[in-house]
């Protein structure tokens, strides 16, 4: 899952990310994502969320997802990122932090890192 409030972005990302063989669903209100998680039928193995959003930052987003009782790991992706966002984010329990400006090849390889290393821990508790 995909979320982040620039909708051009969102529509480039949703192509990338379907290009390199994911299946993706995007929001651009996390607020909408919120409500969509929630839903019993809902599956989702990553929420990648942007830091930076109007309504709410990627932290406050991964806050909330936790506050609903949802243990998806989550990864937020910026443009800046500082040592406060990092304490915040492993106080959170925030997967990890990608680096928006990032080749679409170097933020995949993070990506691919991340699912590769997830369905690695699931298989191990299956």
């Amino acid at each position: 899952m995909y979320v982040d409030d620039d909708e051009v972005l969102t529509f480039l990302m949703e192509r990338l990310f379907v290009r390199a063989g994911y299946q993706i669903n995007t929001f651009n209100d996390p607020m909408v994502a919120l409500d969509w998680i929630a839903r019993p039928d809902t599956q989702v193995d990553l929420i990648l969320t942007d830091y930076n959003m109007p309504r709410t930052n990627g932290i406050e987003f991964a806050r909330a997802l936790r506050a609903a009782g949802t243990n998806i790991p989550v990864a937020i992706i910026t443009g800046h990122i500082t040592e406060v966002l990092r304490q915040q984010a492993d106080q959170l329990g925030v997967y990890g932090i990608v680096y928006k400006p990032d080749s679409a090849d170097g933020m995949f390889q993070e990506i691919d890192r991340m699912v590769g290393e997830l369905m690695l821990h699931a298989d191990s508790q299956a």
